[in-house]
């Protein structure tokens, strides 16, 4: 059975657009699981997903509404799977 592709959301905060994976190598890397895109605000929303598709192939890429659950910050995982509430 072939592994599920990885999940990729992209969603607006402050003044840039985040990345948020799925795919724990990424925290692995950077320490959290949302990282900044090279996306501003003000960049249409469109591009930013056509752009993050084309750049990511492999993934599932989605673009979500900014809310309260897709601040950056909102856990963090560790390589585990395990999650703690931010300080």
């Amino acid at each position: 059975m072939p592994s599920p592709r990885p999940a990729i959301e992209v969603f607006r905060h402050h003044a840039a657009y985040y990345a948020r994976f799925s795919d724990l190598r990424v925290f692995g890397a950077f320490e959290t699981e949302a990282i900044p895109t090279a996306f501003s605000a003000g960049d249409d929303p469109l591009d930013v997903l056509q752009h993050t598709t084309r750049d990511n192939p492999g993934a599932d890429v989605t673009l979500v509404a900014a809310t309260a659950a897709t601040r950056p910050h909102r856990t963090a995982r560790r390589a585990s799977g395990d999650t703690q509430t931010p300080r």
